[in-house]
């Protein structure tokens, strides 16, 4: 039994998502120790991409074209590829396409030509599955759970599923307020399953046929149309900081899908599209104006997502073996996500409607909405670097200020002659090194070195005076509300410093 992960990728494009998806399973895969193979499935335009990836030859990344087809397809490419020192293989998606007929591949075809991208993908998982076997899924959807050891094989993986019943298939299901709606981002086919998927595409064929290709391709289209509209262009290349854009970065930062539906509404209602609605109990006929109600596609362009979506998702129902509401959805749905990253599986249903039914991030894709996407990654990126890194740092005039209060008049209360003479003098110094330091932060190592050598000078350059005056009246200022980050570098611990914890700080 072959056990593979698949993933697929069309565009002219090798994106960093796609890699780093890769990156993450080869290594998780080595780690547990498995049979499993994981093949990155590409069209020819995707193909030419990686292949330009790879021959910039960085450290790490290879390619061998020598390898062996494993599936015996005719004219399939499928090489062994390294990047970054992970080897995993690819392999060209065409012949795949080519093992359908006419119509299948017309399907495909108007589809990824006309950069229906998610659609094309939801078709061309179906294929891979059915002749290859094994696991699909999106690059954005499974990631590996790193506590748990990967079944060994794919006979090992499908027992989890068949504790109770047997089944020959798997797709995850999301849990809403209303009902349960099972979802296709990942796929599991038992290999002895395979080819049954091939009633699968007679249903599609049929509804094309019967519903109308035409139809079918002035969805298409439109759709196309719609992907270059200068509005959209402006807004996926926006940073969405005035006007409607910044209100729709709001809405999404909110998880406020009311308000993002209600401003793409907006947004667009001047425009006019030609499209198809479709009822499913009867016949479709041209919808003109808006095809944009409320900004989302997938609800409006219901040929293509009928097609490509919801046939698949009516056949599996159809052929499941156990119950959808208990069995299938509390043993193998939790089963299942044991073995991958909780949370990044629950991140992909994370906005709600106002009844709290989830929605999948991209079954409301709006204008804009992938680049929204990549700015609130990008934003969380950069926060949660600042914000490690400042845990590291101290404010620079946060010390100036400090180590002027003890060289000034106000706070110095002590007779000037009664210290050594050049403890203004070495204070001075510790000021204009700071004052030098070109960044607003300094590190906190190199604020303690600052504090310890104050506290060196303070305590040790005495005439008149003991050590403990000294020192008690250093811990009068360190104590201040406004000197609190200073104190916590002596000691964190406690919520105020006394005499001894300086002696402490300097024996260290």
């Amino acid at each position: 039994m072959n056990s593979f992960l698949h993933c697929f990728w069309t565009g002219p494009s090798f994106p960093y998502g796609l890699r780093d998806f890769v990156k993450k399973w080869v290594r998780y895969l080595g780690q547990s120790n498995t049979e499993f193979i994981i093949i990155v499935w590409l069209t020819e335009d995707a193909y030419q991409a990686m292949n330009e990836y790879i021959a910039k030859k960085r450290f790490g990344d290879s390619i061998d074209t020598t390898f062996q087809d494993p599936f015996k397809i005719k004219g399939m490419r499928c090489n062994r590829v390294t990047l970054n020192f992970c080897s995993f293989y690819i392999a060209m998606f065409e012949p795949i396409v080519l093992m359908h007929n006419d119509l299948m591949q017309e399907i495909f075809w108007l589809l990824k030509n006309n950069k229906r991208y998610t659609s094309a993908s939801n078709i061309a998982r179906l294929m891979i599955v059915n002749i290859c076997g094994g696991i699909y899924t999106d690059i954005d959807y499974l990631l590996p759970n790193p506590d748990i050891k990967f079944p060994r094989n794919m006979e090992e993986l499908l027992k989890v599923f068949q504790k109770s019943s047997k089944i020959g298939f798997y797709l995850p299901i999301a849990e809403t307020t209303s009902n349960e709606l099972i979802e296709n981002q990942c796929v599991i086919l038992d290999p002895d399953f395979r080819r049954n998927l091939n009633r699968l595409f007679v249903r599609i064929e049929i509804m094309i046929r019967t519903g109308g290709l035409r139809d079918f391709k002035t969805e298409v289209e439109t759709e196309h149309q719609y992907l270059d509209n200068p509005i959209t262009k402006e807004l996926n290349h926006s940073m969405f900081t005035r006007g409607l854009s910044s209100a729709l970065m709001k809405a999404h930062k909110d998880r406020d899908i009311g308000t993002f539906l209600a401003l793409t509404e907006v947004i667009y209602k001047n425009e006019r599209l030609q499209g198809i609605l479709f009822n499913r109990d009867s016949t479709s006929h041209i919808k003109n104006p808006p095809m944009i109600m409320g900004g989302t596609r997938h609800h409006n362009y219901s040929v293509t997502g009928f097609l490509t979506y919801e046939i698949a998702i009516e056949y599996f129902l159809d052929n499941l073996t156990v119950d959808t509401s208990s069995v299938y959805k509390k043993q193998h749905f939790n089963a299942f996500k044991n073995f991958f990253d909780k949370e990044h599986i629950d991140s992909q249903f994370e906005f709600s409607d106002i009844n709290g039914d989830k929605y999948g991030m991209y079954s409301w894709a709006n204008p804009g909405y992938g680049r929204l996407i990549k700015l609130e990654k990008t934003a969380k990126s950069i926060e949660k670097y600042y914000t490690q890194k400042r845990k590291n740092l101290i404010k620079k005039t946060l010390l100036l200020n400090f180590l002027k209060e003890f060289q000034g008049e106000k706070i110095f209360l002590f007779d000037k002659d009664r210290l050594v003479a050049d403890y203004q003098q070495q204070i001075s110094e510790l000021i204009i090194m700071l004052t030098k330091i070109a960044t607003n932060y300094i590190e906190i190592e190199e604020a303690k070195k600052i504090i310890k050598k104050f506290l060196f000078i303070a305590l040790t350059n005495l005439k008149n005076n003991s050590p403990t005056e000294i020192g008690e009246w250093c811990v009068e200022i360190l104590n201040r509300i406004e000197y609190r980050e200073i104190k916590n570098l002596i000691d964190p611990e406690s919520s105020r410093l006394c005499y001894q914890d300086l002696v402490d700080y300097l024996s260290i």
